[in-house]
């Protein structure tokens, strides 16, 4: 068995075969979506093979049903006791909408040793491991059922799931833990039509739920989908490899039954633990008026590629009011939006991310969110992360306290803005630059002394020792306070994208209009409409098409159209990540007429340098000095252009030109536009006219000579 990891998803697959001579290892299993591709950034753990069998505590189950174990210190085979869960469920409550499962209560059990699934040996990506993945206890239509004082541990899938028409169900005080997936689900992936369906009014409340995500990584400790007013509050969450918190679930601005949920006073920490990525210690999605997710204290959340936050409004997050929170100890920031609306975020501290604090992902027309009376502290990183366009209008920061213990001048957006400029944009007014005067940051001690500059702001100081589970039971305080979470694990670094050999004929189907070729990426107005629009096109296309092929049996048409967005739809762009060597770039093209084509390779970064370009128009092929020759129209032309990059680059590039039925161009030592290009990490092709045009792509090829491709 192997379980990948891509992003904020998972897969696990059975092993076809491995090659180690070709370094290739196939799985069974569907084909994978665009947004879990396997690269670079795939991580796998392969388990139950009997060479891996060198740990204390593993075990190897053969496929003639021989169990193999390798005890830990203390322990014998002949002693050790094993438990096999065969019951899929432990608890199933089914009402009906006018007869609802009621007045029940569940006081001091253990409840352990279940599957949660028919199998756990396979599992196709699914955010958040809500779609495929159940409760081993769960419950539709139940009103006022309570479990007190329970134990719920050692299942494969999540603990408790309080499905439609759940109303005033309460978990309280219960250890949920070691678990396959996440501890508690409330409500539905989407909005039940009809009133009595929809899950409301329950409460998650003083819990210990932690150790989870073994099976499933992807889970979260406590998911609220489509459902309202219910409560999660003075919970202990921890140690699970993507979010403590999820609310809402829908993508965009279209309505939304999540409201007027409240994640309040929990402690909410050890997340991600640099395996996952995209995640907060509270995840929001879609329109949720009326929530709050106040007065939480959410540290040591760690992502592997990115998106190691805590507070996170994701797609169409609005109406929320985030107040109170301490953050401290993340990868990417304390608080990030992607996109939403509306948002309150209000009197926090905001401290000692490592990359950035503050982050904005996308601009809107309308207000994102207000950032007041915050404190913002950190020793490294940036403040503020990309994506700070926009005016008051669009988002709105006053009142806070910002502070960099390093010494280092405090500067705003990617753009390095003094203060004084920053404020010129309206941005921060009444805000300041000054020691927030904490009692002791280094011992992560929030509490602000008295003459803090913050407290004449009007900020209120955080105590963060009445978050988490209550203190009236102190044995169930020291419970919560204790866990055995091992080695603390130490963040993986990036890992360089190999570089790749990229060949396209075109002959497949585009099923992704987003994603429509292996590392190669499309700007189009269909895949550029605002959150919540229609997702239609202006006239511009990628599409492959029977109509022309310079091999097989079709090939890529690019279709451009008047009046659109950008010059520069349609494009299509691939990472190619060679660092080293010659790179070679082939393609067939066909040419309408009026249609206007541009060809260049780039570097990554902003800004990028350029190497090599081409342009053709009217006939004209151009693009750098020295080149200027006559092309047809209505007849395949085939381009090979090379350059030498990396340490060994000579600024120059060379270029073979071949019309169809005409003997081959040669033009030798081209200028690159940028002479100091050293890497190629982006090869695009352009349309760029502004009318009913198009032109073809066939028979692509992007190669290095590099060895380490």
């Amino acid at each position: 068995m192997v379980t990948f990891f891509h992003k904020w998803d998972t897969t696990r697959s059975r092993v076809e075969s491995a090659d180690i001579t070709s370094g290739t290892l196939k799985v069974r299993g569907p084909a994978q979506k665009g947004n879990t591709a396997f690269d670079h950034h795939t991580g796998m753990v392969i388990e139950n093979l009997l060479s891996l069998l060198d740990e204390p505590g593993e075990w190897f189950l053969s496929r003639s049903g021989q169990l193999s174990y390798l005890p830990r210190g203390g322990e014998s085979v002949e002693k050790a006791i094993a438990t096999y869960p065969v019951a899929e469920k432990l608890l199933t409550f089914t009402g009906k909408a006018g007869d609802k499962v009621r007045h029940l209560a569940f006081r001091g059990l253990a409840f352990r040793h279940a599957k949660g699934l028919p199998s756990l040996a396979t599992a196709v990506p699914n955010q958040a491991a809500v779609r495929t993945v159940d409760g081993v206890i769960t419950l539709e239509h139940a009103q006022q059922v309570a479990f007190t004082g329970c134990e719920l541990s050692h299942v494969g899938s999540y603990g408790f799931s309080l499905g439609r028409g759940t109303r005033e169900v309460a978990i309280e005080k219960c250890l949920i833990t070691d678990l396959g997936a996440g501890g508690v689900k409330v409500g539905t992936l989407n909005d039940e039509p009809k009133p009595e369906n929809h899950a409301s009014h329950n409460r998650v409340h003083n819990n210990i739920i932690r150790d989870g995500g073994l099976v499933f990584p992807c889970a979260v400790g406590v998911w609220i989908g489509s459902a309202s007013d219910n409560e999660v509050t003075h919970n202990e969450i921890s140690d699970f490899f993507y979010s403590a918190v999820s609310v809402g679930w829908r993508w965009g601005y279209a309505p939304s039954n999540a409201k007027r949920n409240k994640v309040e006073w929990n402690h909410l920490h050890h997340l991600g633990k640099g395996l996952l990525s995209d995640m907060g210690g509270v995840y929001t999605l879609g329109p949720s008026e009326g929530t709050s997710v106040s007065h939480n204290h959410i540290h040591h959340v760690t992502c592997f590629t990115y998106g190691g936050w805590g507070l996170y409004t994701d797609e169409g997050s609005t109406g929320i009011t985030m107040e109170g929170n301490v953050t401290h100890d993340t990868t990417d920031g304390g608080f990030h939006q992607h996109y939403g609306k509306d948002n309150v975020i209000r009197n926090n501290v905001f401290a000692f991310s490592e990359e950035y604090q503050v982050k904005r992902a996308r601009a809107e027309e309308h207000l994102s969110f207000t950032f007041e009376k915050n404190i913002v502290i950190f020793d490294r990183g940036e403040l503020l992360g990309p994506g700070w366009t926009g005016t008051t209008a669009n988002f709105l920061n006053k009142g806070n306290v910002y502070w960099d213990i390093s010494a280092r001048p405090v500067t705003f957006t990617e753009k390095k803005l003094s203060f004084a400029d920053w404020q010129k944009k309206g941005q921060d007014v009444g805000s300041v630059i000054a020691d927030p005067l904490f009692v002791d940051p280094a011992k992560r001690d929030f509490r602000l002394k008295p003459g803090s500059p913050a407290l004449a702001l009007g900020i209120k100081s955080i105590d963060v020792s009445a978050m988490g589970v209550l203190r009236d039971d102190p044995v169930w305080r020291k419970l919560a306070d204790t866990f055995e979470r091992g080695t603390e694990l130490t963040r993986p670094p990036r890992p360089e994208a190999p570089p790749l050999n990229i060949r396209q004929a075109f002959e497949g189907r585009i099923v992704d209009q987003q994603r429509p070729f292996p590392h190669g990426t499309p700007a189009l107005t269909i895949n550029k409409a605002p959150p919540g629009k229609p997702r239609v096109s202006l006239g511009d296309a990628l599409r492959t098409t029977p109509a022309k092929h310079a091999e097989g049996k079709q090939s890529l048409l690019f279709q451009d159209a008047p009046g659109l967005p950008a010059h520069y739809y349609p494009m299509l762009s691939f990472n190619p990540h060679h660092r080293t060597g010659t790179s070679t770039v082939s393609f067939a093209l066909y040419l309408e007429p009026k249609a206007v084509f541009i060809h260049e390779w780039r570097t990554k970064g902003n800004p990028y340098r350029s190497g090599p370009v081409l342009h053709v128009a009217n006939g004209r092929l151009t693009g750098v000095k020295g080149l200027d020759v006559a092309v047809p129209t209505q007849k395949w032309i085939r381009f090979e252009l090379s350059a030498v990059i990396g340490d060994a680059i000579t600024g120059r590039w060379n270029l073979k030109v071949t019309p169809e039925g005409e003997a081959t161009k040669e033009f030798k030592d081209l200028p690159c536009r940028h002479p100091d290009m050293k890497t190629l990490d982006w090869v695009g092709f352009i349309s760029n006219a502004n009318e009913k045009t198009e032109f073809y792509l066939d028979d692509l090829a992007i190669l290095t000579d590099d060895p380490a491709r």
